[in-house]
């Protein structure tokens, strides 16, 4: 479990120390402490830790600060504090600019505090968040599972829950695409950074699950924009922290009573399920915007998605396929352009004759009348069956 800077300034003694420079890196979790003295510190720190140190070990203050800092900030450690005193007498403004630049937090702490007091207390709240943590995951795990039990509204009220306000299922999948990321990513090192933007006041259920992250959230549709900006909010931190990496957000229903929790989380799955084809390094999705791909989702015999598209654009897909033409391309285009052929052009980027010739085509394969509305809706449904079977 991780804690946040906002969290690392309420224990005693940090309340004197100051945010010298790297102010844009404290998104930055914190997972433990570490008193370094040394200028190979980064052969004995882990990411994510908070480096301590006086300068007693150094042999030039400024010169050996300043390499420490590039070090342990490619390491991925998550800040360091300077003890201000009769070794390192100030923080100068070169190692300021690097840390700005790295974006790299460093706090300057009066050389009087007593360190040991300070990590003792890190690691005793990290200790207890991952404690309470446990607690939140569990209870999901057993609402997840049996959505009749009548002690779940209890245990929930207990953890915080609060059933007077709408909450929504919201569930990740994260996956890092690119061997050059920084830190390859592993869910439970992105849980903290979304926990962190979305329980600043209330505790927050969440579950691991498979190639997932499920948190349930307070909602009403008048909070849905913020919703929106929290979520973008968390991929941002994520790929300043990790790189490059896809990121995929499904947003299930609304509910008030816990027992509807596992319908959410359902709900969110889904929708994060139609994203799959979706070629964006962030796509987030509500359930209840899916339109006609919630019939998709929902339909048990997906035979009959394939047996739908097969009678209505089998036809044109197997002649593409024979001659390497674009028909469904541009009947897909056509139907978008309002079946306006000057549209259509437009966005085909070909000459006005060609389309012509292309719905001409089109109409005597498929054996239809192309400014028939009925035709014009089955011929929709089966290009978004063939979108959504092929994501």
């Amino acid at each position: 479990m991780f804690l946040t800077f906002e969290e690392l300034f309420t224990i005693e003694g940090m309340k004197q120390a100051k945010l010298a420079a790297g102010n844009e890196g404290t998104h930055r979790l914190i997972k433990g402490a570490h008193v370094v003295e040394l200028i190979d510190a980064e052969k004995w720190i882990k990411a994510g830790e908070l480096l301590f140190i006086s300068g007693v070990g150094l042999e030039n203050a400024r010169q050996d600060l300043f390499r420490i800092i590039q070090d342990v900030s490619e390491k991925g450690a998550a800040g360091i504090v300077v003890e201000v005193g009769p070794y390192i007498k100030e923080i100068t403004d070169d190692v300021k600019e690097l840390a700005d630049h790295l974006e790299f937090p460093v706090l300057a702490l009066p050389f009087e505090v007593n360190i040991s007091d300070i990590i003792s207390k890190v690691f005793y709240m990290i200790y207890e968040k991952e404690k309470g943590n446990k607690a939140l995951s569990d209870f999901m795990k057993e609402a997840m599972l049996s959505n009749e039990n009548k002690d779940l509204e209890d245990k929930a009220r207990l953890l915080g829950y609060d059933a007077l306000k709408g909450h929504i299922a919201v569930v990740w999948s994260i996956t890092s695409f690119s061997k050059e990321n920084k830190h390859p990513i592993e869910l439970e090192q992105a849980l903290p950074y979304i926990r962190d933007e979305f329980s600043l006041k209330e505790k927050i259920l969440y579950l691991i699950e498979g190639s997932c992250i499920s948190i349930i959230v307070p909602y009403s549709r008048e909070t849905k924009a913020m919703l929106g900006n929290q979520i973008n909010k968390v991929c941002v931190h994520l790929k300043k922290e990790f790189g490059n990496m896809s990121v995929n957000v499904g947003v299930g229903t609304q509910f008030h009573q816990i027992r509807h929790l596992r319908a959410s989380v359902s709900a969110a799955k889904k929708a994060l399920n139609l994203l799959a084809f979706k070629e964006e390094s962030i796509n987030v999705c509500y359930y209840d915007e899916m339109g006609i791909y919630r019939i998709f989702v929902e339909l048990k015999k997906q035979n009959l998605l394939k047996e739908v598209m097969a009678e209505e654009i089998g036809v044109l897909i197997s002649y593409d396929e024979k001659n390497n033409t674009e028909l469904v391309h541009t009947l897909e285009l056509y139907i978008q352009a309002g079946c306006n052929i000057s549209k259509a052009t437009e966005l085909l980027f070909v000459h006005r004759n060609t389309v012509k010739q292309r719905i001409k085509r089109i109409s005597e394969l498929l054996d239809c009348d192309l400014s028939d509305s009925n035709e014009i809706f089955n011929l929709q449904l089966a290009l978004k069956i063939k979108q959504y079977l092929n994501r």
